[in-house]
């Protein structure tokens, strides 16, 4: 297939053989929220580590919001709740974070007292769970962390974002674990922080097949007839997935095409405001959050994702698993999936008139969109399988227990 032979050389997922010995791996979230991509990231790789024969535990804060997510993971293998408060629940971020010592220190003997070969720690940004990450290196055991989103604060214009980017890349550089990143262009980040690049590992996402589900029935459900072509999306309704850049492209589109965001966020109901300002309320669909949701998949056209900002989503993946054609922004990582003209196109955010004639020249082709959805089902096969991420991962284990 030329497609794969389209991306850069330079961004290439880590190879070699899967070491054999069964490790007993302690997921270790840093506890921002149940629903998130880079959190249920931990579900999906709690599975596929499993798939490999490896013992799988987790821990999460003991906060309600992480509930959700330790029913999944229970149904993997043990799950451990601590009392752990998350970096964006302190006033003071990671400032604060940083400053509790004796909360590093309890979190310390936690991580120490785990039965575990090594500890792999999910961080949702840069600054996102310094203090875990502090705790992993007196603990005493191995450790691994990834880091879903390396934008760093000042880029995202975040208050004392110059304080807080010296404080994550300090601590960063001084906890000596490797850093896994799920994009390359994550480790280009990493790296420009001052991170050793031989402490850097390129593990892309992955997520499982898609689940089935009726068609007809669903599109029923969403007032969607034959006809209409139904861009769907799956992603929290905040401002970092750019929800209100919807309402003003559909308002555009002829009127048989239909959006369809599974989802929730503060930001619903202001879109919701804004497509019936538009006059196009009726063909915006906001069923909100929806378990299983890659069986909704099969009710789409197309997948669309406008975000100001990404890690590497996994909803794109799993688009493409649904052999869906991609219409996303050139943001982060999302280019090391989506490959432009062939499996979707990815346009730079919030240029109204590309993402019109990108989604229109789908919207109006049938043909053109089953060929980009085969090429996008066959790249995920090829890159981007639970399994392949899981088994990138475990080498990462290995690499780490090796040198310990």
């Amino acid at each position: 297939m030329t497609m794969l032979n389209t991306l850069p050389d330079c961004i290439q997922p880590e190879t070699g053989d899967t070491q054999s010995r069964r490790l007993r791996v302690a997921l270790v979230s840093s506890s921002s929220g149940s629903r998130g991509g880079g959190e249920l990231y931990l579900s999906s790789l709690a599975g596929g580590l499993t798939a490999l024969g490896h013992e799988v535990q987790s821990v999460l804060s003991n906060h309600p919001r992480m509930d959700e997510l330790a029913a999944l993971l229970a149904q993997q293998g043990s799950v451990h709740r601590i009392d752990y408060r998350n970096t964006y629940d302190r006033r003071t971020r990671s400032v604060g974070a940083m400053l509790a010592r004796r909360d590093i220190q309890r979190l310390t003997r936690e991580l120490a007292g785990l039965r575990a070969d090594v500890i792999h720690l999910n961080k949702q940004n840069l600054e996102d769970g310094l203090d875990l990450l502090t705790a992993t290196k007196h603990a005493g055991l191995p450790a691994v962390a990834t880091v879903h989103v390396t934008r760093t604060m000042s880029r995202l214009r975040s208050v004392g974002g110059t304080v807080r980017d010296w404080l994550s890349a300090r601590v960063l550089q001084s906890v000596p674990c490797p850093l896994i990143a799920i994009a390359q262009s994550g480790v280009d980040d990493l790296t420009a922080l001052g991170i050793d690049p031989s402490r850097l590992h390129l593990v892309w996402n992955g997520v499982g097949d898609p689940l089935p589900n009726d068609r007809n029935a669903l599109r029923r459900a969403w007032g969607c007839d034959s006809d209409s072509v139904v861009l769907g999306c799956i992603a929290r309704i905040e401002a970092q997935k750019n929800p209100l850049f919807v309402p003003e492209l559909l308002a555009k589109l002829p009127k048989h095409v239909r959006v369809v965001w599974i989802g929730d966020g503060s930001l619903r109901e202001s879109m919701r405001q804004k497509a019936a300002d538009l006059g196009v309320a009726d063909r915006l669909v906001l069923p909100g959050w929806q378990h299983d949701a890659r069986s909704l998949l099969c009710g789409f056209d197309l997948f669309v994702l406008p975000s100001i900002y990404e890690g590497f989503p996994l909803a794109i993946l799993e688009a493409m698993a649904a052999g869906l054609p991609c219409v996303v922004s050139d943001v982060d990582g999302v280019a090391e999936a989506v490959v432009d003209g062939e499996t979707g196109y990815v346009c730079p955010p919030n240029a109204t008139e590309m993402w019109l004639e990108r989604i229109g020249r789908y919207a109006t082709n049938p043909s053109l969109r089953e060929r980009a959805g085969t090429l996008a089902a066959s790249c995920y096969r090829e890159r981007f399988s639970l399994q392949a991420m899981a088994r990138n991962t475990a080498r990462v284990y290995a690499s780490v227990c090796a040198t310990t």
